[in-house]
């Protein structure tokens, strides 16, 4: 998890990623961030920085959250995820 700040990294999970219709919760080290589906302007690609293009980048329109979320997921591809987040309604 990054949140434009600082990341967390390593081979134990240190982040978490769940999603219905109406929310994305991602909570891990750098803080717990509740995205109301309304609120989540994208999801796509991560960036360049920490991952080289790994991950799931959010954006978002909360205003006291950090403008860079990106969630980097373990043993399930990034468009796998995706592919799920867009049969709940999410823009990717």
């Amino acid at each position: 998890m990054s949140d434009g700040i600082g990341a967390t990294y390593g081979i134990t999970p240190m982040a978490s990623l769940s999603a219905d219709a109406d929310e994305l919760l991602l909570t891990g080290s750098r803080g717990t961030f509740h995205l109301p589906r309304a609120a989540v302007r994208k999801l796509g690609r991560g960036g360049f920085y920490p991952w080289l293009f790994r991950g799931i980048r959010i954006r978002h329109n909360i205003a006291s959250y950090p403008d860079e979320l990106v969630f980097r997921p373990m043993g399930v591809p990034e468009r796998e995820i995706l592919d799920c987040l867009r049969v709940l309604g999410y823009g990717t």
